[in-house]
């Protein structure tokens, strides 16, 4: 699938389809973490531990 990037603020912001962001439980203020693989940028849900959530 092709998206654009566009400027917002100081950065660029890219728009993940709702059909993507469906099929990983992506939803408005989901905490996600953000990755660089090489000139591939990975997005998964943050993932929280116990000690995390009681810290």
């Amino acid at each position: 699938m092709e998206a654009m990037a566009r400027k917002w603020g100081n950065s660029i912001g890219i728009r993940i389809p709702a059909s993507m962001a469906n099929s990983i439980k992506i939803n408005d203020g989901t905490p996600i973490d953000i990755e660089l693989d090489g000139d591939k940028i990975i997005v998964t849900r943050k993932k929280y531990d116990l000690k995390e959530l009681l810290a």
